[in-house]
């Protein structure tokens, strides 16, 4: 035996309840992609680790990574044991001048 549900005419809904029902109906068909998407990532892992645009995110971030400034990952550490906030390090920031201009453009 299955479950069937009643058969639903949204012409016979104020225009709020149909809003209601098609917010529903969105959020159930958000939540059934998430989930689908998250299984094809699962099974297709091994896939797509091999494809090119996924090397080249690999290659970039292992040389991003080895042109940190000596100190940097001790200093991201220390920085750690005194705060659960995010740490953002870079972003553009070259040097003192454009991270005051980031910070406080107006000042002099």
């Amino acid at each position: 035996m299955t479950y069937e549900p009643p058969v639903l005419d949204p012409a016979r809904l104020a225009k709020d309840q149909r809003l209601a029902l098609l917010e529903a109906k969105v959020a159930f068909l958000l939540d059934e992609v998430s989930g689908l998407r998250s299984l094809v990532r699962h099974l297709g892992a091994d896939k797509l680790a091999d494809l090119p645009t996924m090397q080249q995110t690999r290659d970039s971030f292992d040389y991003q990574w080895r042109s940190l400034p000596e100190g940097l990952p001790r200093r991201i550490e220390q920085i750690r044991s005194v705060t659960d906030l995010p740490i953002a390090v870079g972003f553009g920031v070259s040097d003192r001048s454009a991270a005051a201009d980031m910070i406080c453009p107006d000042w002099q």
